[in-house]
């Protein structure tokens, strides 16, 4: 529940002081893209990611991610990498992908991950992402 800093340089190790909400619910990942840290939460208007700013010791503008999503399905699947964020979500046996830029916000891409020859006895499977590598 803590996020740490730790300076190589200085030999010092700084805790980042964060609310509850700052430090997100849902979503146990961050990421770190040049002197910013990304940090995730997930809201009912979306997914949410604070930015603190290593070297100037402060929190930057948060960044809202809509979000395309069924009640009752699994949590969207929430990837932070070289400064995007991948959201993957289902909604009707479809799984739109948005991919965006964690800076701006702007999206950089909108579709849907189709699974193609699937039988008819695998209907009922559903479509799992456990990472995304680039």
């Amino acid at each position: 529940d803590e996020i740490m800093v730790y300076n190589i340089e200085t030999n010092q190790l700084k805790k980042l002081e964060m609310s509850p909400e700052e430090r997100g619910y849902g979503i146990d990942s961050f990421a770190i893209n040049d002197t910013t840290i990304y940090i995730p939460n997930q809201s009912p208007n979306g997914i949410e990611v604070n930015q603190y700013n290593i070297e100037k010791d402060s929190w930057g503008e948060k960044q809202i991610f809509k979000v395309e999503h069924e009640k009752g399905e699994h949590a969207p699947f929430i990837e932070l990498q070289n400064g995007k964020i991948y959201i993957i979500s289902s909604v009707d046996g479809k799984y739109p992908l948005a991919i965006s830029d964690l800076n701006t916000g702007q999206s950089l891409y909108e579709g849907t991950l189709v699974v193609k020859n699937q039988k008819k006895e695998q209907q009922d499977y559903k479509l799992y992402i456990y990472e995304i590598n680039n």
